[in-house]
């Protein structure tokens, strides 16, 4: 599941696997380097991944807003246009407040769009 999710085909997740399939063959001739080098770019490890400088709060909140279809680099350009010297002056202080603010208005919509008890209850018939 992981590894499909990571974009390689199912035929060599089958193959290393050893699950003999009408591709067996074929994806068997690509060689085993091949598989391993998939495998290594799929980045999918048993070993817990340790936090680097990059994955900090902001770089998980980035993460979290750019999944949701949210650019912060686009609006910050766009701000920057209007008010050069206010942007130029507190650049990364302003693009981590407005990754909170994305991040807040991301959950706002999340929790409106979740049903209250009320119309669990209605919906459920009780």
């Amino acid at each position: 599941m992981l590894l499909t999710a990571a974009g390689i085909p199912t035929e060599f997740i089958g193959f290393m696997m050893r699950h003999k399939t009408s591709t067996y063959l074929d994806v068997k001739m690509k060689g085993v380097d091949y598989l391993r080098k998939l495998y290594a770019a799929s980045g999918i490890t048993i070993v817990e991944k340790t936090i680097t400088s990059r994955d900090t709060i902001y770089g998980i909140i980035e993460k979290i807003v750019q999944a949701k279809g949210y650019d912060v680099d686009k609006e910050i350009m766009q701000k920057a246009i209007i008010e050069p010297m206010a942007t130029e002056m507190n650049l990364e202080k302003h693009r981590k407040a407005m990754l909170l603010d994305t991040l807040t208005e991301i959950i706002k919509n999340e929790v409106t769009d979740i049903p209250t008890c009320q119309n669990l209850k209605i919906l459920t018939g009780e």
